[in-house]
């Protein structure tokens, strides 16, 4: 996976093979390119500031930010968010690497600060694809990890990277047959 070049706001940069971004556009995400229906995936975020959010989200559209619809889920700094309201969860400090744990059997969320669980910020998430999402909350540079590099922390038992070799066999062999 890596953020999707298609879905992103016109004051946003990508780099580093799409895994970094830079530029400020409020309101507005970056989502990965590989949607996830079943399975139990962990991918991280460096924090750069508190206005940062990361999660997952089921309608990729670079207008809402994570949360903010009802089939979005995300935390910043010190907030948990979904269908656009929000609720305390953990206070991650600038420079923290999040984890982020996506079950997407059980329809759980749970975040890791500096490889610390700090608990399952969301549950009974409905089934359904989910994509991870981003948010660059200031124009400082948000870099993801999907698993590309070795991660900063170890993945949560059970949790693999969030590439093609870790997903389920597709039901079409070959789309152009």
């Amino acid at each position: 996976a890596t953020l999707n070049p298609l879905i992103t706001a016109a004051t946003t940069t990508l780099s580093n093979g799409n895994l970094d971004m830079t530029g400020y556009t409020p309101y507005s995400s970056l989502y990965g390119t590989i949607g996830i229906s079943s399975g139990k995936f962990y991918w991280e975020t460096t924090y750069p500031d508190n206005g940062t959010i990361t999660g997952v989200a089921a309608t990729p559209n670079g207008s809402q930010y994570p949360g903010q619809a009802s089939d979005s889920y995300g935390v910043d700094a010190a907030n948990k968010y979904n269908n656009n309201g929000g609720s305390s969860y953990h206070s991650f400090a600038a420079g923290s690497v999040v984890g982020c744990a996506f079950d997407a059997d059980n329809g759980t969320l749970t975040y890791y600060d500096d490889g610390v669980s700090a608990g399952t910020a969301f549950t009974s998430i409905p089934a359904g694809t989910y994509f991870p999402v981003f948010r660059n909350g200031s124009s400082t540079n948000v870099s993801v990890n999907f698993g590309q590099r070795p991660f900063a922390h170890a993945a949560p038992s059970g949790y693999k990277a969030l590439c093609t070799a870790n997903m389920p066999e597709p039901t079409i062999a070959d789309g152009s047959k």
